[in-house]
């Protein structure tokens, strides 16, 4: 993972002077489900791949999600402003996303991006996975060549020293 997405991440948490048990409590409020600060910890630390809670990221941190991957440096809301304190009041009649600036308009962005970085992922997984199996695949070449070079060599007699 790139260090704008966690670098970020950080900033904006500490912005809204929350603690990573805070933010992790609103993701799981957003509908993300039982979540722990040791999560956002590794998020922070640049530790996580693949955050399955992305697509509440945004919303929990009141900001966008153009803010987070760095594709703007400003972190309010596109009409903006920032969204407000309102994240239990807004989860509970279902209307977080307006609140929190993701809305209509910026969902297709954020699975556009978040489709981006899978594939990121995926293609560098790819060739990680090649380049193991292509060190294994030698090292079996290897063992085969000697194993058949134990095999060629002629057995020694009973009863007799080398």
């Amino acid at each position: 993972m790139e260090r704008i997405i966690p670098d970020r991440v950080l900033k904006r948490r500490t912005d809204l002077d929350l603690t990573q048990k805070q933010l992790a409590e609103r993701i799981s409020s957003l509908g993300f489900g039982q979540m722990h600060y040791q999560s956002i910890q590794q998020l922070e630390d640049g530790d996580v791949k693949k955050p399955s809670y992305a697509k509440y990221l945004a919303e929990a941190l009141e900001t966008t999600w153009e803010y987070l991957t760095g594709k703007t440096d400003n972190p309010a809301a596109p009409n903006g402003t920032f969204a407000k304190e309102t994240l239990g009041s807004s989860v509970s009649n279902g209307h977080a996303s307006q609140q929190f600036g993701i809305g209509q308009e910026g969902a297709p962005y954020m699975l556009t991006e978040i489709s981006r970085m899978l594939g990121v992922m995926e293609g560098s997984m790819k060739t990680a996975f090649n380049a193991r199996f292509d060190t294994i695949d030698a090292k079996l070449n290897d063992h085969e060549k000697r194993l058949e070079a134990l095999e060629d060599r002629p057995h020694p007699q009973k009863g007799r020293r080398r």
